[in-house]
């Protein structure tokens, strides 16, 4: 997942043809790029990536497009990927199939963008975004295998993610069947927010995990969001509980 904040970069050039821009998405099989701010006539091809645009709708008042997600995987994997259809501009669904991907089986990747609490799309739209993203999740399989992944706009520091048992390990937790998982950690000092005392909500109402700051190569909670009045963690990765033994 990456928020790319629309596709003008500096000096006016155009980010999505811009060749850094491309060497970070080849990085990726499968990737879901945020606030892609276009148009209803924009668009933009990735070579040897298959690619879907989903708009949001540009308010007559607005000076610009705003919002939107993309998904791009390559071309290859195009046997064994299935956009769903899309229910909600807050959230987009791939569904990898367990027999081309070798699972047991099929998963969900979702992404999503949760626009701050306070700004001018979230009071005119009056839509509750992470009830938007509990409906879109209550459409998949039951006990599905789910990632969601993307810029929640929430900061929240180390609010627990999930019922916590007893362990026995102050630095353990323990999620169903007696799954243990480490507390998690974060970089982020900044002041909680109302997205981030409600993201750890949604986590138990869906039985996710937070995989920022417990996880190989992020134990400990890595910053974000880096803008020049200051650095915080509001971007995540969300796991079900049937997908943790995949991830190191």
């Amino acid at each position: 997942e990456w928020n790319v904040a629309g596709r003008a970069g500096f000096s006016g050039l155009d980010k999505f043809y811009d060749q850094s821009f491309l060497d970070n998405v080849n990085e990726s099989d499968v990737i879901g790029l945020l606030e892609t701010h276009l148009d209803a006539w924009e668009q933009f091809h990735i070579p040897g990536f298959i690619v879907h645009h989903f708009r949001r709708p540009r308010h007559d008042a607005a000076p610009w497009a705003s919002g939107g997600i993309s998904v791009a995987f390559r071309q290859e994997l195009a046997a064994g990927v299935k956009v769903l259809p899309v229910s909600s501009h807050e959230m987009v669904t791939l569904k990898l199939s367990k027999d081309f991907f070798g699972l047991t089986q099929d998963m969900f990747v979702a992404y999503t963008y949760m626009a701050p609490e306070n700004s001018t799309y979230s009071r005119r739209i009056n839509v509750d975004p992470f009830a938007a993203v509990s409906s879109g999740i209550n459409e998949l399989d039951k006990d599905s295998s789910l990632l969601l992944l993307g810029d929640f706009n929430a900061r929240s520091r180390r609010i627990a993610d999930n019922m916590v048992g007893d362990s026995g390990n102050e630095h353990f937790q323990y999620i169903g069947e007696d799954v243990p998982v480490l507390d998690r950690e974060s970089l982020d000092r900044g002041a909680i927010n109302g997205h981030g005392r409600r993201l750890p909500i949604f986590c138990q109402e869906h039985r996710l995990l937070i995989l920022n700051g417990r996880t190989r190569g992020d134990s400990w909670g890595a910053l974000t969001c880096h803008r020049p009045r200051g650095s915080s963690l509001i971007d995540y990765a969300l796991a079900s509980h049937n997908v943790l033994n995949m991830i190191g």
